[in-house]
């Protein structure tokens, strides 16, 4: 039931890259744990290069701690 500012977290945090006119997810780089998140403006998400469940985990809730400002 979250949907994100797209927009708001590509200006407010770095590792993002958001183009809507190419692709409509913001690509979300993390460093730790190393993954790519891609997240959409209905709150969905998309995750590559995880290696474990629990990289999973803590890579959602950086999400959704980092992001709650973020939110519409």
């Amino acid at each position: 039931g979250r949907k994100f500012d797209l927009e708001k977290i590509a200006r407010n945090h770095r590792n993002t890259e958001y183009e809507p006119e190419v692709f409509p997810g913001l690509v979300f780089r993390m460093e730790e744990p190393k993954a790519v998140i891609l997240l959409f403006v209905s709150g969905k998400g998309v995750g590559a290069g995880f290696e474990k469940q629990e990289s999973v985990e803590k890579a959602a809730g950086k999400i959704v701690k980092n992001t709650e400002k973020e939110t519409l």
